[in-house]
């Protein structure tokens, strides 16, 4: 009886360590999900959407960074605005400069789970 209890207690310690581990701060996603392509010259608009992970989060909405590849520019951004208390969403307007591969990161840094962040990649196309 004595080690089916400490086989359970094992495996419950073991699955809430996974859990714990594979769980972000928050989810981050992009509407579209993914262009296929862009034209450079051209303006993509995408909106980024954070879906926070905590109830009551330490970080301000606003507290989200952006870093973008060298071939797009954002020309403009809504500024990120709470739409419910589990969720905040920026719209970006992103100009494509040149061809390649382009890359949007948004990430949040959160004290208690670390790094969350998502990727939007498409194709710069002339």
């Amino acid at each position: 009886m004595k080690k089916l209890l400490v086989t359970c207690f094992a495996a419950l310690i073991a699955i809430i360590g996974m859990s714990a581990d594979d769980s972000f701060a928050c989810h981050i996603t992009f509407t579209p999900t993914n262009p296929q392509t862009a034209q450079v010259g051209g303006i993509v608009k995408v909106e980024a959407i954070v879906t926070l992970e905590h109830r009551r989060c330490v970080l301000e909405d606003d507290d989200v960074q952006v870093e973008f590849s060298e071939n797009i520019n954002i020309v403009s951004d809504t500024g990120w605005q709470k739409v419910s208390a589990s969720e905040i969403r920026n719209t970006f307007e992103i100009e494509v400069l040149n061809p390649g591969e382009a890359t949007l990161r948004v990430y949040r840094e959160c004290s208690k789970k670390g790094v969350s962040e998502g990727f939007l990649t498409f194709q710069a196309v002339k």
